[in-house]
Parts: C-alpha cells; sequence; structure tokens
C-alpha cells in the first residue's frame, strides 16, 4: 500500500511540483490521476466536496485510503476533501498553491509569494515553488548539451497581463541574440506546456547551426530539463512561469529573467488584470513580480538586463524544511 497519493493537475507545471514533493518524501507513492467534467472548477469555487466534478471516479473508489494526499489546482479541492471524508479523516491533505476552500479545511497549504495570502496556522509560503532539482540528478547530467559553453534558456507562455504578442516576443529574441554576441557559444532553448507559436517561432529565427531547440511533450523521457540545468553556463527564463525560475535558481547558476514590461501589457488579459487588481477580493490577486523582486533581493537571481560575466549565485535552501513539516504530518 502506498502511504502517499500524489494526484496530478491538468496543468503540467503543478503536477511536477506534487511528484517533486511525493519523491523527496522517502516513503513509497502513488501516482494518481483524473479526468474532469466541465464544472470541475465550479465545484471547487463552490467549496464542494465530491467527485461529480470527475468523468472517471471509479478511479478513487474502493481502494485503501492513504495517509497522505498530495495535490494542486482548483478543480482537484472537491476531489481531495472528499478522499479525507471518506478515510474517516484520516487522510491528511497538502495543497501546493492557492486553495479557494479555505486554509483551515487542508492539513498544509504551500504557497508563494504572488498570492498574497496573509500569514495564518496551516500555511507555508515559501520564496519559490517546489521543484525536483537535486545535486544527484545535476551531477548524473553534468555534461554539456553541445560540447561548448552554452546558455540556456527557458520559454514560459502567456500568463495574466504577460502577454507574448508579436512586440514581446521579438523583443526578446533579439535580447537572445545580443547575449550570444556577448558571451559567445550556443543557445539551448526549451518551450513548455504554455508556450504559444509566436514565440517559439521568433526563438527560432535567431538561432544558429550550433544551437539546439526543444518543443515540450509531456511525460517525455527525453526532455531535456537537467542536462541544460547541470550543463549550461547561464540560464534565462521568461518571467511568467515561477517554476520554471525555481528549477534554474535551484542549479545554483547564474540565472536571468526577461519579464515583459508593465508599459507593454496589451489586450483584454492586461484590461481584466488591471481590474482585478484594484477592483477584485485580494484573494483574487496573483502578482508575480513579488516573486522576481524577492528573488533579486536574495540575489538568486537577475533581471535579463543586469549580465555579469563574475556572478555566482547561491541556491536557496527551502526544500529541505518544507520536506521535515510534511514528513512530520506522517508520523
Amino acid at each position: 500500500m502506498s502511504r502517499i497519493w500524489a494526484l496530478t493537475s491538468f496543468r503540467a507545471g503543478e503536477t511536477t511540483q506534487v511528484t517533486a514533493l511525493a519523491e523527496r518524501l522517502g516513503e513509497p507513492w502513488e501516482r494518481v490521476s483524473v479526468e474532469y467534467k466541465p464544472w470541475a472548477s465550479a465545484l471547487g469555487l463552490m467549496r464542494a466536496v465530491t467527485l461529480t466534478g470527475l468523468s472517471n471516479p471509479e478511479t478513487l473508489k474502493h481502494r485503501q485510503w492513504p495517509e497522505l494526499l498530495i495535490t494542486a489546482s482548483l478543480r482537484n479541492e472537491p476531489v481531495a476533501r472528499w478522499v479525507r471524508r471518506e478515510s474517516g479523516g484520516r487522510t491528511k491533505i497538502i495543497y501546493i498553491g492557492r486553495c479557494w476552500a479555505r486554509i483551515a479545511d487542508f492539513d498544509l497549504v504551500i504557497a508563494t509569494p504572488q498570492y498574497q495570502l496573509p500569514a495564518q496556522e496551516g500555511l507555508l509560503e515559501n520564496p519559490l515553488t517546489i521543484h525536483s532539482v537535486t545535486a544527484e540528478k545535476l551531477e548524473a547530467a553534468k555534461k554539456p548539451p553541445n560540447g561548448s559553453p552554452a546558455t540556456g534558456v527557458f520559454l514560459g507562455g502567456n500568463s495574466g497581463p504577460m502577454v507574448f504578442d508579436d512586440e514581446n516576443a521579438q523583443d526578446f529574441a533579439r535580447k537572445l541574440e545580443a547575449l550570444r554576441h556577448r558571451f559567445g557559444g550556443a543557445l539551448w532553448v526549451s518551450t513548455s506546456a504554455r508556450t504559444p507559436q509566436l514565440l517559439a517561432d521568433a526563438v527560432q529565427r535567431v538561432l544558429s547551426v550550433e544551437d539546439r531547440f526543444y518543443r515540450w511533450q509531456p511525460n517525455d523521457p527525453d526532455n531535456p530539463l537537467m542536462h541544460m540545468l547541470a550543463g549550461c553556463e547561464r540560464l534565462i527564463v521568461t518571467g511568467d512561469s515561477i517554476a520554471m525560475l525555481s528549477d534554474c535558481v535551484a542549479a545554483g547558476k547564474p540565472t536571468y529573467i526577461y519579464d515583459i514590461p508593465a508599459d507593454r501589457y496589451a489586450g483584454l488579459n492586461a484590461a481584466i488584470y488591471r481590474a482585478a487588481m484594484r477592483w477584485a477580493p485580494k484573494r483574487w490577486w496573483r502578482d508575480v513580480r513579488l516573486v522576481h523582486q524577492a528573488a533579486y533581493a536574495a540575489d538568486w537571481a537577475r533581471p535579463l538586463e543586469d549580465l555579469d560575466d563574475n556572478w555566482q549565485p547561491q541556491p536557496p535552501d527551502y526544500i529541505e524544511p518544507t520536506v521535515r513539516v510534511v514528513q512530520s504530518l506522517l508520523r
């Protein structure tokens, strides 16, 4: 019997955090995946405790309940709380991210600063997200990605007001060209689940024959993430993804963030974001720039404009303390 369930999300980044935490606990664990009906998110907003948002509820029925369930995403909140109810309250829930039920409805909520959650019992706020980067994995992958000094580039995508329209995509591509002229070597580029075609195309157009381009695929054993983190001399990440930033910072390499300037937030998403930040309840807010600012202040990362040939950052140490807190719930 697995003591731990990792209940995955429909978002790749959330699933990575859930499984990364499960891996680190040193206990048998099981990956549990479900499929959702269109109204699954609405049930989460209603704080329901039910499986009616699933199209495959039989996946979770008639099983031995875990001692610990790790999950993320609004759609999984009703599911996790249903498992705890059916277990007679024995299953403890670790929720990663901003929850829509009360924090008191979970045993532990692990969040990051962009949600601006007030400090309270049951909330653990980390500076960056849970990740799977370890010294052992980096050592195993330690090989220059193409035999020459390289810069790793991680492409996120559109998020809230940060939209890679043609102007922003072209600006980022030009900055990559300038970076290559300064440092030499190759660019090793990876997309992500959210990378828009427009951004991928703009970057591909500036690549040379010695560069490498990986198009993200789900559950791909050939994903070069660890290879890039271990072998590249410096890392560039688009500012929309806190999870990718966390991976880069954990590698202990000079990490630079490309952040779309606020004066280039455009379109409907930007308008909705500005309205939400002004009028919506605070629990709806999400500002990734707060994470950037904290990373800059701690010197874990720097803006892409602040390139430094001699900078060698030290990675933060928040993962092991988090693991110890979670392990204490299993005792």
